[in-house]
């Protein structure tokens, strides 16, 4: 009795595993890319060597500057390329594998709400330019090498705990080019003030 629950659960086990790896060699992806209204990329992360910028820049060129968007998927030179509009930013995935188009696009939905999860709803260019980091750090954990991992923005929030402000690279180095203007203008004004002083006292001397 024991052994045949065993085989069952084994067989279980196996059968799960077998359909993950079904999943993620079905659906591994070369890319994601993000592009504004009028067809400039904002950002863009590579997985797979096989993916490069002139592969990119092809779709670009062919669909979005001349607004093929009559269907979701485009094939070219080989690559599928498979997009969302969510607003005014497109969102692009590349894969060189014959994948299962209904599992990325979920995927990039799941990637949507992520997103609208730490920009406070948002899902515009202005909250891509302002958390590029973040971003970067986000589809990191989102795929492994091209292949779609934690989708859950609950579960990536217990591990990047982060809020726009504190992430936003943009945002960082303004502050420092703020303080370092300021300090080197108190600098200057300590040295004109003691340059005036020594002055003064020449004079009085």
């Amino acid at each position: 009795f024991f052994t045949r629950i065993l085989v069952l659960v084994a067989c279980s086990i196996s059968c799960r595993l077998s359909r993950i790896r079904i999943f993620q060699v079905s659906n591994m992806l070369s890319g994601i890319y993000f592009y504004n209204e009028a067809g400039d990329m904002i950002l863009g992360r590579f997985y797979k060597s096989n993916m490069t910028k002139i592969n990119v820049d092809a779709f670009r060129e062919k669909v979005l500057i001349p607004r093929k968007f009559d269907k979701p998927v485009h094939i070219i030179d080989g690559f599928s390329f498979l997009f969302i509009r969510v607003g005014s930013i497109y969102v692009v995935c590349s894969t060189g594998m014959n994948g299962n188009a209904s599992l990325i696009f979920q995927f990039l939905y799941d990637l949507v709400d992520i997103f609208r999860s730490y920009f406070d709803g948002k899902f515009d260019e202005e909250s891509f330019r302002q958390n590029f980091t973040l971003i970067y750090e986000l589809l990191d954990e989102v795929m492994d090498n091209g292949y779609p991992q934690i989708t859950s923005a609950d579960i990536l929030q217990e591990y990047i705990k982060t809020t726009n402000k504190d992430v936003s690279l943009r945002a960082r180095l303004q502050r420092l080019a703020l303080q370092s203007n300021a300090i080197s203008s108190n600098n200057s004004n300590a040295s004109n003030g003691s340059s005036k002083d020594g002055k003064s006292m020449q004079e009085i001397t």
